[in-house]
């Protein structure tokens, strides 16, 4: 780039800039790095600061000044005589030169102190300095200087950006300048001369106060400085060739054109990686099963935005798909405000991963900090507040300044939501910085129920309805993306559903190792009456008293199938309450002490929840401690005991085997309830309403009596077991269903009378 002999502009001879509009700024920043800074890049027909040695460029300046030197006529001004170039270059070597004072009164373009300084240039007749200040002259002669040098809309945009973000006049202009010298190649190529890995802040200062032509401070470009903490400006600490490589610029480089070439605020450039949040899909109502969120959640919230408390932080952690992100919209739409979610990383992203993600907040913090009404969340939050000692060793994300973002979370002005499935590996440093941290587990029974027949209520059966209200495993989302594909797959056959349905959740769950839906077996059967349960103890009577006093534990004990469980099921219908039932599997860890943790929040969940808590298969847990061999047998029934005795609502434990259960937890319990084999008069009801439900008639059911009253060992779950089996194997008639009930009973009068193995 050389300087014309009308002194009134910078001739472009290297790469096009490619960017219209900007010529009048870069042109002027260029000759006042290249006069006034200690720079030397070597300047040809084709390049403008390609990085050479110092020798080499020196020698290559001085082969065009000779040659100038030589022939005196070639130009027809002392300017054009000793242009700088390579044209005709002799290969004379600057240390042979002896003529020396025959540069003296050269008058050369764009010079250097160090040009002049090697080879003995005392004075120069057109000082670049003077070029210089005519530049200035120029410019002050504008009456809308940045007008002059930033055409719109940049101009604009950059008075957009510095007043969300709270810019100074100088941190604009910084900014401006290196948005400009991103896609202008002429000063893009010669501040690639510069080593700012080595030098950093301190002479990314010093180029831009010559160019700008006043004093920069290097606070500007500190880790405290507006730009740097806001994620505006980022310097790689790499040492790289280009640029582009060295700064990242506004948070989002692929984004940066827009700026230059088009109108557009802080919040559309922006809106691609912070997202307004839509409209929830469900209510305060689907959040029952956990109270702090009306309890606390929700006025906290009201009461920071109003008086707009600034470090303001929620924590949300629980499994995949329970509905973490939608509590976020339904709490911001419960008190009117507006939320923004911070994106997920591209790919291109991953690399920088923790960081990109805490400048992509740190922007929207600061981005909306003078909003009204304004919450943020932060998805997928674990490669943020994560430790990632274990996660680093196996390839995974490491956080490296915990400092950094302590800080950053104690001041944001913004309150955020940050999300997580897991808390594993989280600093407690960090943890003890949210105001609220609040666990969203699998929905109850209840709220299951509601979420079913919500999203797949007219596609299934009732029996799959109750089917999913039953799995404790089966998130929201799961439920909600299979009754999309359901609804997609239009069906008729209401059969044909529940089978798409059964398969679509089966195979998720068994993805996650969770299981499989459960079987119709463990719904509340279709006939449940508390009439046909045979116990001496009066289960409506309890149901009344639970309702009163809202706490109590149940030990309900009895052969299989004589409705124990079922009893538990219907409880909890009747009291109005979610159920939370944990079976052995659920419980049983292979880690020393896994199961005594995973019983401490089975309570924890039931607390929360407001929900009756039911233990099956309960001798499991509570096994004599005199018949114990190991220390974590033991280990089990204590944690059990202590938990029952400090837990505040209805648990209720159901086993097999009674004699097994340990003394000292019996006398735990406030109730012991025997449920016994039917007596004739219940098997003859039972019988007749399952017939009725077959559409069989029961008018030879009184020749049958004699027959049922034999059959002494019969339990609500044969009926039950029966009817099912009539699905592929129908039955026709009364006395059919009779002869299979006889069949069942002589199979265990059988196993009764059978002599047991040892001593």
């Amino acid at each position: 780039m050389y300087r014309t002999s009308e002194m009134k502009k910078f001739t472009q001879c290297g790469k096009k800039s490619g960017t219209h509009g900007f010529e009048r700024a870069a042109d002027l920043w260029i000759a006042r790095i290249f006069v006034k800074g200690d720079v030397w890049p070597m300047l040809d027909l084709n390049s403008v600061g390609t990085r050479r040695a110092f020798d080499t460029a020196m020698r290559e300046e001085v082969k065009s000044l000779m040659w100038a030197l030589k022939n005196p006529d070639a130009g027809e001004t002392p300017e054009e005589r000793v242009r700088l170039g390579r044209e005709n270059a002799s290969t004379m070597n600057y240390m042979d030169m002896d003529s020396r004072d025959i540069c003296c009164n050269s008058t050369c373009g764009v010079w250097f102190r160090t040009v002049r300084k090697k080879i003995g240039l005392q004075e120069v007749e057109a000082c670049p300095e003077s070029f210089i200040r005519e530049l200035e002259t120029r410019e002050a002669e504008d009456n809308e200087e940045r007008a002059a040098l930033f055409p719109e809309p940049f101009r604009s945009n950059i008075r957009a950006f510095a007043e969300a973000f709270g810019l100074t006049q100088d941190e604009s202009d910084a900014l401006a300048f290196l948005l400009i010298a991103r896609f202008h190649e002429p000063l893009k190529e010669l501040l690639e001369y510069f080593d700012f890995a080595a030098g950093g802040a301190r002479l990314l200062a010093e180029v831009l106060s010559v160019a700008l032509g006043k004093e920069m401070s290097e606070k500007l470009f500190s880790a405290d400085g507006t730009l740097m903490s806001t994620g505006l400006l980022h310097l790689c600490k790499a040492s790289e060739e280009e640029l582009d490589d060295r700064f990242e610029l506004l948070g989002d480089d692929d984004q940066c054109g827009s700026v230059m070439n088009e109108q557009i605020s802080p919040e559309a450039f922006y809106s691609r990686r912070i997202v307004r949040a839509p409209k929830a899909n469900l209510t305060l109502d689907d959040y029952s099963h956990i109270p702090a969120v009306k309890n606390l959640l929700i006025p906290y919230l009201a009461k920071v935005l109003q008086t707009r408390k600034t470090g303001v932080n929620i924590l949300i952690y629980g499994p995949p798909g329970t509905g973490k992100t939608e509590l976020t919209r339904t709490a911001a739409e419960a008190i009117g405000a507006k939320l923004y979610e911070i994106g997920p990383l591209r790919n291109a992203e991953k690399e920088n991963g923790e960081r990109s993600r805490i400048t992509r907040w740190n922007i929207a913090e600061k981005l909306y900090r003078s909003s009204e009404k304004t919450l943020l969340v932060i998805d997928e939050s674990e490669d943020i507040i994560n430790e990632g000692a274990v996660f680093t060793i196996f390839g995974g994300p490491k956080r490296s300044n915990k400092a950094e973002l302590n800080k950053l979370v104690e001041i944001a002005p913004v309150p955020t939501f940050w999300l997580t499935n897991t808390l594993g590996g989280m600093d407690p440093a960090l943890i003890r910085r949210f105001d609220i941290v609040l666990e969203v587990p699998i929905p109850p029974e209840n709220v299951r129920r509601r979420i079913a027949e919500s999203e797949v209520g007219n596609l299934v059966s009732a029996d799959m309805i109750d089917r999913l209200a039953l799995s404790g495993k089966l998130s929201p989302a799961v439920i909600s993306r299979t009754a999309s594909v359901i609804a997609d797959l239009n069906l008729e056959d209401e059969k044909a559903r529940d089978e798409a349905c059964e398969t679509l959740l089966s195979a998720s769950l068994d993805a996650q190792s969770l299981g499989r839906l459960p079987g119709r077996s463990e719904a509340l059967p279709r006939f449940y009456d508390t009439a046909f349960v045979n116990t001496t103890a009066d289960l409506k009577g309890i149901c009344e008293g639970l309702k009163r006093c809202g706490a109590g534990r149940l030990c309900l004990y009895g052969p299989p199938g004589t409705g124990k469980t079922a009893y538990v099921r219907w409880l909890a219908r009747e009291l109005g309450v979610p159920l939370i039932a944990k079976r052995a599997s659920d419980l049983l860890s292979m880690f020393v002490g896994g199961t005594e943790a995973l019983i401490c929040e089975a309570f924890e969940e039931a607390k929360r929840a407001g929900a009756l808590l039911l233990i099956d298969e309960a001798d499991s847990f509570l096994r004599d401690r005199e018949l114990s061999q190991r220390s974590w047998e033991v280990t089990q029934v204590n944690e059990l005991l202590t938990q029952m005795e400090s837990f505040p609502g209805i648990f209720c434990a159901t086993t097999n085997l009674f004699e097994n259960i340990d003394r000292a937890a019996l006398r735990r319990f406030d109730l012991k309830a025997k449920f016994d084999f039917l007596r004739p008069e219940q098997r003859l009801g039972l019988l007749e309403r399952h017939l009725a439900a077959l559409g069989l008639g029961t008018d030879g059911v009184k020749s049958l009596v004699t027959r049922l009253s034999a059959l002494d060992c019969i339990t609500p779950g044969d009926f039950a077991a029966i009817e099912r089996g009539s699905a592929f194997s129908p039955i026709q008639s009364a006395e059919e269903f009779l002869r299979r009930l006889e069949d069942d009973s002589a199979l265990k009068n059988e196993g009764r009378k059978k002599p047991r193995i040892g001593f």
